[in-house]
């Protein structure tokens, strides 16, 4: 059962006659609109989602069948990559000898070949271990008084005076902190796992400690920036951890700035 019900403000039957030639313009633009965001919105939910598809990117044309699909890795039929040795790491040979160099049967011994059979494999060995400086210690025996009574060599240089860890330690705690971006108790568990246990207020006041020697450095790069007359700058959200007076939160902002060469200072 069909009902014709009445078009309100007397607009039943034919309102393209009634109604503004603008208005109709305007409707017509709306209704293209809203059928553009109706199939754009269908190809984002149901369509294909890939640059390769026909659907998303018109101008792949799709002729035939589609061509089979390249496997991953290694292609049959191609040569392979060949195999890169390390020939710049320093080797350790070990040697592997035969445990019992016998017949199991008779017992005659076997007899030695000249050359070996050879493999080589890369290995990384990290490891702490203690440093122990030894330096002899040497008496005078002349009367010229240019030596003081007891001659030693001088003591091995240190960043920190009488500290405990040495230069490596400092050296991948700043790469690991400032060049990886690894936090501090990610260091200290790492260094566990070398085997060597560091209180997190040895390694944190260390390198304030350690803060001032990059003064000198700091300011030849921001002379040598300032020298230029174009710059280029980006910011990061950075977490400083310092309660200071009128600052809420610990949001901060690292701001990098380049010169026009790309070189930071």
């Amino acid at each position: 059962m069909n009902v014709l019900r009445s078009a309100p403000n007397g607009l039943a039957g034919n309102t393209s006659r009634r109604w503004p030639s603008s208005m109709r313009v305007t409707l017509r633009n709306e209704i293209e609109l809203l059928q553009a965001k109706v199939r754009d919105l269908r190809q984002r939910v149901f369509g294909a989602h890939t640059e390769q598809s026909s659907t998303v990117n018109p101008g792949v044309a799709v002729q035939g069948a589609p061509p089979p699909r390249r496997t991953r890795g290694q292609q049959s039929g191609r040569r392979g990559q060949l195999r890169r040795l390390a020939g710049q790491l320093p080797q350790r040979v070990e040697t592997a000898g035969v445990a019992q160099p016998v017949c199991p049967g008779c017992g005659v011994a076997l007899g030695a070949m000249s050359g070996v059979e050879s493999r080589e494999v890369v290995e990384v060995e990290v490891r702490a271990y203690r440093r122990s400086i030894q330096r002899p210690r040497g008496r005078m025996r002349c009367s010229c008084g240019r030596l003081p009574g007891i001659v030693s060599a001088p003591p091995a240089p240190q960043l920190i005076r009488r500290g405990k860890l040495g230069v490596p330690v400092w050296v991948q705690a700043l790469l690991g902190k400032y060049l990886y971006g690894q936090p501090t108790h990610g260091l200290l568990h790492d260094l566990r796992e070398q085997g060597l246990q560091v209180a997190q207020g040895t390694l944190t006041g260390g390198l304030k400690r350690l803060a001032p020697l990059f003064t000198p450095l700091a300011q030849a790069g921001l002379e040598r920036l300032r020298s230029h007359h174009h710059w280029h700058a980006d910011e990061t959200r950075w977490e400083v951890y310092v309660e200071r007076e009128g600052k809420v939160g610990h949001g901060w902002y690292r701001w990098v700035c380049a010169d026009a060469s790309g070189r930071a200072p």
